[in-house]
């Protein structure tokens, strides 16, 4: 997980929770180190986050915020393996979601958009309502996690134009 921010650290909890082993980064070292109690591990560096992972989740305060640790010293991309599982689940605008997924196509990364709809309580509980889209493979890799966060996931058709959810959630 890239971010450890409210309800990123709620998702942290749940995951951890529910069975999934979580290495956590975030730019304040002392919100991931927050999420060790629960059973989640800290990375130093958003590649050693990444490094060996069959997903990276991105949950951050904005789309400047997941370049940096995605491309920046010790991005994240370093380490990720073609078909590695991109999740996306902050929200920013339609320029730089494509740039995500265009990022994710370079990569050769499996990449979901995603939206939630509740609070961090709602994510900890598993209870959010997720919005979607992406490849049939990357669904099928996504939808454990999802499942784990969420009552409800709905699968989108991206637009023809090439637009994303987190832009017009």
């Amino acid at each position: 997980m890239l971010g450890a921010g409210s309800t990123a650290a709620a998702i942290v909890r749940r995951l951890v929770g529910v069975g999934f082993e979580v290495r956590v980064w975030d730019s304040m070292r002392a919100r991931a180190d927050s999420l060790v109690p629960y059973g989640a591990s800290v990375a130093r560096t958003p590649a050693a986050a990444a490094s060996r992972a069959s997903t990276v989740i991105t949950l951050m305060r904005d789309a400047d915020c997941i370049d940096e640790a995605m491309i920046g010293p010790d991005g994240a991309v370093s380490e990720m393996q073609p078909g590695t599982l991109w999740l996306q689940l902050t929200r920013v605008d339609e320029l730089h979601a494509e740039a995500f997924a265009a990022l994710a196509g370079t990569y050769r990364l499996a990449y979901v958009d995603a939206q939630m709809a509740g609070d961090w309580e709602a994510a900890e509980r598993g209870r959010l309502i997720v919005l979607a889209t992406g490849s049939e493979s990357a669904r099928g890799d996504a939808q454990p996690i999802l499942d784990a966060i969420g009552r409800q996931t709905r699968w989108m058709v991206s637009p023809p134009n090439g637009g994303f959810l987190s832009a017009h959630a």
